[in-house]
């Protein structure tokens, strides 16, 4: 997803080795942009990223990353007490993605809840022929990526798993293997 004019935005779930990666690549290919991290643990140092744990801040960013699932009460309490919202878009790659009432509260269409990390592949494709994963609430020839990473890795033999740091080269190769 392109949003324009993406100067600043504030990241749930930045803490993991997906959003560590997320970060690094987006303070690299956009060195201008200000990332606030809701945790409250410090994962990178980087003078563009700063640090609250106090998710109303998310009220105050047009663009909030989601990476992480949070309840709906956690939602709640963070907009219960912000007179202006200024998030239009929720770009959430979590898996699955649920929808969030909280949001709906704050007006019908006033932010955005957007999926976003889902793969697409060719209607005709038989290696993803069929609905396989209703419980992560997507369609026929969709898959999210940590399931289309097992089953690459299945089909190309790998036998170690995914534990410790994503390297962005190796990541580079898988997607143009894909």
């Amino acid at each position: 997803v392109e949003v324009p004019n993406l100067d600043r935005l504030f990241y749930i779930g930045a803490g993991g080795k997906v959003g560590t990666a997320v970060c690094e690549l987006l303070t690299t290919s956009r060195p201008g942009l200000k990332i606030c991290i809701f945790s409250r643990h410090r994962v990178l140092n980087h003078p563009n990223i700063s640090y609250t744990n106090n998710l109303s801040d998310m009220a105050d960013y047009r663009v909030v990353l989601v990476g992480k699932i949070l309840s709906n009460a956690m939602y709640e309490k963070a907009l219960r007490t912000v007179d202006q919202v200024q998030t239009r878009f929720m770009l959430d790659y979590t898996v699955p993605v649920l929808p969030i009432p909280a949001l709906e509260s704050r007006g019908v269409g006033m932010i955005r809840h957007i999926r976003i990390g889902l793969l697409q592949t060719r209607p005709n494709n038989a290696f993803l022929k069929g609905h396989y994963d209703w419980c992560m609430s997507h369609g026929e020839n969709q898959i999210v990526p940590c399931h289309f990473g097992c089953l690459l890795n299945t089909v190309n033999g790998r036998e170690t798993n995914e534990v410790g740091e994503i390297n962005p080269l190796q990541v580079e190769q898988l997607w143009k293997q894909a």
